[in-house]
């Protein structure tokens, strides 16, 4: 997936979101609530890169 360019680091919520998929941070498991976001917003990340 060519996904590279897309990685640089912009100041939007949606990059923010898939930072935070990429490279989940410590502890996040520690947060369900979170986890759970993190999941959601991989799930609409992968619709929207593979329509």
């Amino acid at each position: 997936k060519p996904e590279k360019a897309m990685d640089r680091p912009k100041v939007s919520g949606s990059s923010q979101r898939k930072r935070a998929s990429n490279e989940q941070p410590e502890g996040f498991w520690l947060q369900p609530e979170k986890a759970s976001k993190l999941a959601s917003a991989r799930k609409s990340d992968r619709k929207r890169a593979e329509p």
